[in-house]
């Protein structure tokens, strides 16, 4: 589908994101995690 303006553009995308979710769902979660974990882990040392 040519993207033709920011709405195709939106939809393009997360038709991609759905298809990488769904062949990589373990990559997925651990990305998700680690996110997370960095995240809490940055929270925690800027809060000290």
């Amino acid at each position: 589908m040519p993207i033709q303006c920011h709405i195709t553009f939106m939809k393009r995308v997360s038709g991609e994101w759905t298809r990488i979710i769904d062949r990589h769902p373990m990559a997925i979660t651990l990305t998700m995690a680690a996110t997370v974990a960095l995240a809490v882990g940055l929270t925690w040392h800027l809060a000290r």
